[in-house]
């Protein structure tokens, strides 16, 4: 907890399930961080790559709670992760993205449902 906050955390694809985002709001979060890796085939990895964007946005948007994706970028022993990392308003508005091809770090200015 920081200033009357609480936070959850779900591990890559725990994004998959909504049971988990579900509970951690019902213990209390108003912000759920999503730790990720989506390493996979360079075929597979384009198949993926929305789904990985839009489930965030879903468990933001059922629970509505504030989602924080952070998601690796790069080539690793042959696989390939699209990055793409996310601000997600408990609304479901999109308010930071990150790049699917460079690091980047993701930060909020201004009130909450605000666009910076």
């Amino acid at each position: 907890m920081h200033n009357g906050c609480t936070f959850g955390v779900m591990i890559c694809t725990n994004q998959n399930n909504p049971e988990i985002a579900s509970n951690l709001k019902k213990k209390g979060a108003g912000v759920i961080f999503i730790v990720s890796a989506h390493y996979y085939g360079l075929a597979e990895s384009k198949l993926k790559l929305e789904k990985n964007v839009a489930l965030p946005i879903a468990r933001a948007y059922e629970n509505n709670v504030y989602v924080c994706k952070a998601n690796t970028v790069g080539v690793s022993s042959g696989r390939i992760s699209y990055g793409t990392s996310l601000i997600v308003h408990p609304n479901g508005l999109v308010m930071s993205r990150g790049s699917d091809h460079s690091e980047e770090l993701l930060f909020l200015r201004g009130e909450p449902g605000q666009r910076k």
